[in-house]
């Protein structure tokens, strides 16, 4: 009797003990599948970020760890808020990267723009060696009424100049009336039956032959080329262009204007130029013959301008060569009363 009481006993108890046992054996399974989630979630967050979680405790069981969080769900949470700030913080340093490399583009394009401002202000000074200049200004058929004088308004309303470089400032002083002007700087007898003006496809002769009647034709050559070493290639290039220009205005008087002295000081220091005023000289009794032999007719403007030295006064130019207003207007001056 008593030992079926004691094996009774020993039935219920194991009976009782084995719901605690499975209740264990159950949470120890869902702690497994927690640890599992968690470790896996973590091993992709430290490959797609490179960042390394705060250290798990050794036991997820341990209850009184600081570590361990209310629930499993919570860890998991935990983790994800850190992965949201880890790419806001990314965002954020890739703006500043982004902006940075805006300002510097933004600076760069500022210092280009300047650098190539300072170029063209440095190549739009006036220079001692401008005569050989390659730049070219376009005519000016309409100049500023401020500017002209009222007899070369008229004098001047079915004229035009071809030339080189001197031509730019009776252009930029308007002192011609209505009259165009034809130029390019650095231009000789030669290049202007094939050099063009800025904006234009035509040699700049050509510009005659632009529909116009002109009855009055001035020329203005000769300072380039004298370097010239050959002075009877100049005189047949001269004479070719003036055939030239009739074929274009039959009915225009063509004028040949002479070589501008130029400053004692530029005279004395050419620079191998031979830009002195003896060769200025001799190029116009070579521009007398070239009017004689061409029906032309020559125009001493040259001594309109030049002091009793015969040299360009220094105070007539900035650079020794190129006459200022003043005497540009003693040049027109000239030639209106020339008639």
């Amino acid at each position: 009797m008593d030992e079926e009481k004691k094996n009774s006993e020993e039935q219920a108890r194991k009976a009782k003990a084995m719901p605690a046992e499975n209740e264990n054996s159950e949470k120890q399974d869902e702690n497994e599948s927690w640890k599992k989630v968690l470790q896996q979630d973590e091993k992709d967050f430290e490959e797609k970020y490179d960042f390394k979680p705060i250290e798990k405790p050794e036991k997820w069981e341990n209850e009184s760890s600081e570590f361990n969080y209310q629930n499993k769900a919570e860890q998991v949470i935990h983790h994800r808020k850190k992965s949201a700030a880890k790419e806001k913080y990314r965002r954020k340093i890739l703006k500043r990267r982004v902006l940075i490399v805006v300002i510097c583009v933004l600076i760069l394009l500022l210092l280009i723009l300047l650098f190539t401002k300072a170029c063209h202000q440095g190549n739009a000074s006036p220079q001692k060696a401008d005569v050989v200049s390659s730049q070219s200004v376009e005519p000016v058929s309409q100049p500023s009424d401020s500017m002209i004088d009222s007899d070369s308004s008229n004098i001047f309303d079915h004229a035009a100049f071809l030339g080189n470089s001197l031509l730019e400032d009776l252009n930029t002083y308007g002192l011609v009336g209505n009259g165009d002007c034809f130029f390019k700087k650095g231009l000789n007898v030669s290049t202007a039956m094939d050099e063009t003006m800025v904006g234009h496809n035509i040699p700049v002769v050509d510009e005659l032959n632009n529909g116009k009647n002109y009855d009055r034709i001035y020329l203005v050559f000769g300072e380039n080329e004298l370097g010239w070493s050959s002075r009877d290639t100049f005189i047949s290039e001269y004479k070719t262009l003036i055939q030239k220009v009739k074929e274009y205005q039959p009915n225009a008087k063509i004028y040949l204007t002479s070589l501008f002295p130029v400053t004692k000081a530029v005279s004395d220091d050419s620079d191998g130029r031979n830009l002195t005023n003896s060769a200025v000289d001799s190029a116009n009794e070579e521009l007398k013959e070239i009017a004689k032999d061409t029906g032309s007719t020559f125009t001493d403007v040259a001594s309109a301008v030049k002091n009793s030295e015969g040299a360009l006064p220094d105070d007539a130019s900035t650079d020794g060569i190129h006459p200022n207003m003043e005497y540009c207007q003693k040049w027109v001056d000239y030639l209106v009363n020339l008639g």
